[in-house]
């Protein structure tokens, strides 16, 4: 059992597999109170905040406040895995449609600690905080980011560098 971020990044630095790094997010038991640390807030944006990176992985919370999203995305690395640390998320798919632009897919909605999304590169998501307080979530990305491609309802895309709101890497 992981029960620190501390121990939860000397896991992910051993890493060998995705696998191994599914599995330690599946193990974790981390005090809210180790996370909150690393919070950070914006009222006009959800906030990314980086905890660790190596050139295997980058590890971000990133924070939610209430009734914030986050644009339509697809992420620059091979594999992302995500899981709620406080608060309601919901987290929606989406796929490119030629006539229709973007087309939603599916939704799931998050509690705590209780669901690992599994992302691939090719995938368009989005969350938003679906609860009436403050909401994080953990980002897991196998290769670290480099951009992100946000994606308009009208089906245009444009690439942004990664922005972090703190950076305790």
């Amino acid at each position: 059992m992981i029960e620190s971020i501390n121990n939860l990044v000397k896991t992910l630095n051993q890493a060998q597999s995705e696998l191994d790094y599914m599995k330690a997010f599946d193990s974790m038991s981390i005090p809210l109170r180790d996370f909150q640390k690393y919070y950070t807030w914006n009222q006009t944006h959800y906030t990314r905040n980086r905890i660790s990176k190596t050139k295997k992985y980058e590890l971000d919370l990133i924070c939610f406040s209430i009734n914030q999203t986050m644009p339509i995305v697809s992420i620059s690395s091979t594999k992302t895995f995500i899981v709620n640390i406080e608060g309601s998320l919901l987290t929606e798919k989406y796929k490119k449609d030629m006539i229709n632009g973007l087309v939603a897919l599916s939704t799931v909605e998050t509690g705590e600690n209780n669901t690992i999304i599994a992302l691939n590169p090719e995938d368009l998501f989005t969350q938003k905080n679906s609860s009436n307080l403050t909401a994080a979530s953990l980002h897991l990305y196998l290769n670290p980011l480099h951009y992100l491609t946000e994606h308009l309802k009208d089906g245009s895309t444009h690439r942004k560098l990664v922005h972090y709101d703190s950076n305790y890497s």
